[in-house]
């Protein structure tokens, strides 16, 4: 057990020590578990505000840099999904998902500044290859940074989920977006100012960035690291270790084994609706840096320094975003939580079904839907632009938060179920002469009878399915995770190919409003997961 307030689960095949956190009080725990996301979304924000517009800086067009951003999904599709799997068989002696945030951590820091001195990197080699380099270079560094930095988010997710029950998982995500929304606060606040003419040096405002964003990273991660002990897994089936031994295959495998047990489970409508928002968030946190900045230079033509300021100006619209968003991980929390503590008694499943959280989402689903619908309007200047990139924000907390808070009730009450089940097996006692009823037929009336250790070994096989259950979701946890991260992924996908063909298409043509198109297929999709949520709520309540 936690030795603070907090209240963890345990595994049945996890006869070694307990997991403990750092901290005497609820909060300071809390705080201790989920800093970590801190500097992954201070990684994320800064790749966000600084990536697209240093590609175009470097000669690439829109098509080839809406290409280059299939880093992310890809690097969410293939990192996360495995390393919820080996996470979940791992017998390493520091823990199922320390050594991930340990490693990945280096190779995103690493990662990062080979991405801001690709220009000192290329120098090295003769000038007719140094463009060309540095682009590739870049390229890579930002396919390495993606890649590492999704395996440290997969690892923290599951971290949470392992270490604690059913009802601290909405606390916890809750702490997770309000450390995720502070993030992003502070890292487009340190893009927005002017660096190198507030500290007078004339290293660049992205390498500035990325030093900053680094230590952050670091230290956060750190924290996370030094400050939770895990669970030491010392006791694994054969079946197991030959599955995490065999490599991609089997892991492959694992997920749909996974994925095929959740059938008719709420889980995998979370999935769903997950599908269809992300298609629509994903064009916004893309481009909209670069439709701001678009909309400035439109009305700045005479400016000096217009890329970096027009960049300035874009970064500022995500900057409002996170602001409305980090105040709003603190106020919708707390208002879901009353509604849920009033509704508790209707439901019998996790405490109240997870209602009052899914409707949160539709309803924030909706106005992201109708925002983007009418970009049109927001675009007319930068002021609007920005402000409605600023309102979209509330709803991106709600979007950041409740998913992971209804998986997080879902598996661990999964869990808890299997657990009540076993407890309401008993073996009673049997006479040795007499016989027991082995079922009931519709057929012809015979005589059924067992023996008194058939009917035994019966019971004791039920006890023992229910077990073997517990465990499997016990252990699956972040396999159920990386599944889920998989239907976010997938919409990377998509938005990229669709901006990709469509960047292209306009390249030669006078159209300039290639993202305000991308912004209504996101709207669409958007009103798509609006429906996919109302679903969700009605099968709760069955």
């Amino acid at each position: 057990m936690i030795t603070t307030g907090l209240s963890t689960t345990s595994s049945p095949a996890d006869p070694g020590p307990q997991a403990r956190i750092t901290g005497q009080m609820n909060w300071q725990s809390l705080t201790l578990l989920t800093i970590s996301s801190f500097g992954v979304q201070v990684v994320w924000s800064s790749e966000m505000s600084q990536a697209s517009p240093y590609f175009l800086s470097l000669g690439i067009t829109k098509s080839q840099m809406a290409m280059v951003l299939f880093a992310g999904p890809l690097s969410g599709f293939v990192v996360q999904p495995l390393i919820g799997i080996y996470g979940d068989k791992s017998q390493h002696p520091m823990g199922r998902r320390r050594p991930f945030i340990l490693y990945g951590s280096i190779c995103t820091i690493v990662s990062f500044f080979i991405f801001g001195w690709s220009q000192e990197l290329a120098s090295i080699f003769p000038v007719s290859v140094q463009k060309t380099l540095q682009i590739w270079l870049a390229v890579v560094a930002l396919f390495g940074m993606d890649f590492s930095v999704n395996v440290v988010a997969a690892a923290g997710r599951c971290l949470v989920v392992d270490s604690l029950r059913s009802s601290d998982q909405p606390q916890a995500n809750a702490y997770m977006s309000r450390f995720s929304g502070a993030a992003s606060i502070i890292s487009l606040m340190i893009s927005y100012v002017d660096l190198p003419r507030l500290f007078n040096t004339q290293t660049s405002q992205l390498k500035q960035v990325i030093i900053f964003s680094t230590l952050t990273f670091g230290l956060s991660q750190l924290i996370t690291f030094m400050s939770v002990r895990e669970r030491r897994l010392t006791l694994v089936e054969e079946t197991s270790i030959t599955a995490q031994n065999n490599g991609l295959v089997d892991a492959w495998v694992e997920l749909w084994r996974t994925w095929s047990s959740l059938k008719d489970s709420p889980i995998r409508s979370v999935f769903w609706v997950q599908l269809w928002a992300w298609i629509g968030w994903f064009p916004l946190l893309f481009y909209s840096t670069t439709w701001i900045g678009e909309i400035w230079n439109s009305s700045e033509i005479n400016h000096p320094n217009r890329e970096e300021e027009a960049t300035r100006i874009g970064s500022f619209g995500l900057l409002s975003q996170s602001i409305v968003s980090f105040f709003s991980t603190i106020m919708v929390p707390r208002f879901v939580s009353k509604l849920r503590k009033r509704d508790r008694s209707n439901y019998s499943s996790f405490e109240d079904g997870g209602k009052p959280l899914i409707r949160a989402w539709l309803y924030s689903q909706l106005v992201f839907s109708i925002l983007l619908g009418f970009n049109e309007v927001f675009s007319r200047d930068y002021q609007t632009a920005i402000a409605m990139v600023g309102l979209s924000g509330f709803c991106l907390a709600i979007s950041g938060w409740v998913p992971f808070a209804l998986l997080g009730e879902m598996i661990t009450e999964i869990t808890s179920r299997s657990q009540d089940e076993n407890n309401n097996y008993k073996l009673l006692p049997i006479s040795k002469n007499s016989d027991v009823p082995h079922s009931t037929s519709l057929q012809p009336i015979t005589t059924q009878t067992v023996t008194r250790d058939e009917e035994l070994e019966e019971e004791l096989e039920q006890i023992e399915g229910v077990l073997s259950f517990k465990e499997d979701h016990l252990k699956s946890a972040g396999t159920i995770l990386g599944i889920h991260n998989t239907f976010i992924v997938i919409p990377q996908f998509i938005i990229s190919l669709i901006s990709s063909i469509l960047f292209r298409s306009l390249e030669n043509s006078k159209q300039s409003d290639g993202i305000g198109m991308i912004f209504l297929i996101g709207s669409l999709a958007s009103a798509v997961s609006v429906f996919m949520c109302w679903k969700l709520i009605r099968k709760v309540e069955r």
